[in-house]
């Protein structure tokens, strides 16, 4: 009963996170001067945390395609200023007066103020439909290619494509789920569907599949080779700019980064370049 007690005083005397937080605020049309939330700041002992908002769905609803850069705009202002430490109004970015908060932590003080105070970046019923369907359809091209390798290669194929795609790492002070299907005692590899007809869903399952093999690379300790398998769309008869043009921006980021690329239009010729890839000593 003793360590029971000494259990519960240990828990209840754990020190909380206080700090003083505020609200990022834009205005997108000066005329009317509608404010919206985009994001929270907190300063904790002089250190500034802030969590923005990365999704812009609503924001198209509101005001239409053509803003949407403008509030990307207004993130990165307001990114750079918490960076700078540097809050000068203008005429389309604010920042609140400052309150006191206690968490647990700065990461569940900045999401609870988030899911709270900025509803602009909630997804739509159509995004979590999206979602949800989305991860069907990956889920059913991992399954695919760990077929595919499991009856094309003269080994154990589970030695690289084993059955669970998700594992739990060490990312800073957090452990986090990333989806890593391919993984060998040599190589590291995600699966990115980018064959959507929407920019955004490519867009948004492209951001995934770097935050997955970014994380992978940057907390493996073995010098693994990393790479991104991508089915996308066959662009030959009517390209299409805006998916090109973030697929472009994707590649350019993997290149960068030394993560290598395992891409195709056709699911079967994909199957055979990631069985090459994954067994592969280059």
């Amino acid at each position: 009963m003793l360590a029971l007690d000494e259990l519960i005083k240990s828990e209840t005397e754990k020190p909380l996170v206080s700090g003083r937080f505020f609200q990022i605020q834009a205005t997108p049309d000066i005329v009317t001067q509608e404010r919206f939330n985009i994001g929270v700041a907190l300063d904790v002992d002089g250190q500034l945390y802030c969590k923005m908002m990365d999704n812009f769905e609503r924001i198209r609803c509101l005001y239409g395609e053509s803003y949407i850069n403008t509030f990307k705009l207004f993130v990165e202002a307001a990114e750079l200023s918490v960076q700078d430490n540097a809050f000068a109004a203008s005429k389309h970015l604010h920042f609140s007066e400052r309150s006191t908060f206690k968490g647990e932590s700065v990461e569940e003080i900045l999401n609870y103020l988030f899911e709270d105070t900025v509803p602009l970046n909630r997804p739509t019923q159509k995004q979590m439909v999206e979602k949800k369907e989305a991860g069907t359809r990956l889920k059913q091209l991992i399954d695919y290619l760990r077929d595919f390798a499991k009856t094309n290669y003269s080994g154990n194929a589970s030695e690289f494509f084993p059955d669970y795609s998700d594992v739990l790492v060490k990312h800073g002070n957090y452990t986090v789920p990333i989806n890593i299907p391919i993984r060998s005692d040599r190589k590291l590899g995600t699966v990115i569907l980018a064959n959507q007809r929407a920019a955004q869903s490519v867009e948004t399952n492209l951001n995934r599949g770097a935050t997955n093999i970014h994380i992978a690379k940057n907390t493996d300790k073995h010098n693994k080779e990393c790479g991104v398998i991508v089915l996308s769309s066959n662009f030959e008869e009517a390209p299409d700019i805006a998916i090109q043009s973030k697929l472009d921006r994707f590649y350019l980021d993997m290149d960068s980064s030394d993560i290598s690329i395992i891409s195709h239009t056709e699911k079967e010729a994909l199957a055979e370049y990631t069985l090459d890839w994954a067994t592969g000593y280059n």
